[in-house]
């Protein structure tokens, strides 16, 4: 009698194993499929006005408008750019290149080649290549931040710092 006793629990452990290590394996890849991204928003408090006047002299840029320009200044210039943009992985420093496209401050274009010599590095920075551009393609430069891209999480952080750079770079 405890010998089929035993017999069915330890069935019925299996089952309750099986049961949770499928339900954490749908989890991870559900969880690994999904893109992130952190967007930080615009929110500059211009007044509203139902008159306009038009602008007779060159205007006057404060440290407040460096964060919000006036309507009209730009605070980048138009054009192709490109950087290095520099992580740390568990297997150690990593990098990837991005170019950038920028008209009116927003983002036309955006294409990266992966830079990794470690084979999980080029597999991560692989996925993040493919699904990265939709992400970034029409946002304004200065709100782009990604986090996650199709579960790569520090590619990512590569693709901020080229932008860090390449928005330097293109100041107006």
């Amino acid at each position: 009698m405890k010998s089929r006793e035993n017999s069915g629990n330890s069935t019925v452990i299996g089952l309750v194993i099986v049961v949770v290590v499928l339900l954490i394996g749908a989890g991870v890849w559900n969880y690994s499929r999904k893109p992130e991204v952190t967007i930080i928003e615009e929110n500059p408090s211009f007044p509203s006005s139902s008159t306009t006047t038009p602008i007779t002299e060159t205007p006057t840029i404060t440290p407040a408008d460096v964060k919000n320009p006036p309507v009209g200044v730009l605070k980048y210039k138009d054009g192709t750019y490109s950087a290095v943009g520099n992580y740390v992985s568990p297997g150690g420093a990593e990098s990837i290149d991005i170019t950038l496209v920028i008209k009116d401050d927003n983002i036309i274009e955006a294409t990266a080649v992966s830079k990794a010599e470690r084979p999980q590095s080029k597999n991560f920075q692989n996925i993040f290549v493919k699904n990265f551009s939709p992400l970034v393609i029409g946002k304004k430069i200065d709100v782009v931040n990604l986090s996650r891209v199709s579960g790569s999480s520090l590619t990512p952080k590569g693709f901020n710092d080229a932008v860090i750079k390449i928005k330097a770079e293109a100041k107006a």
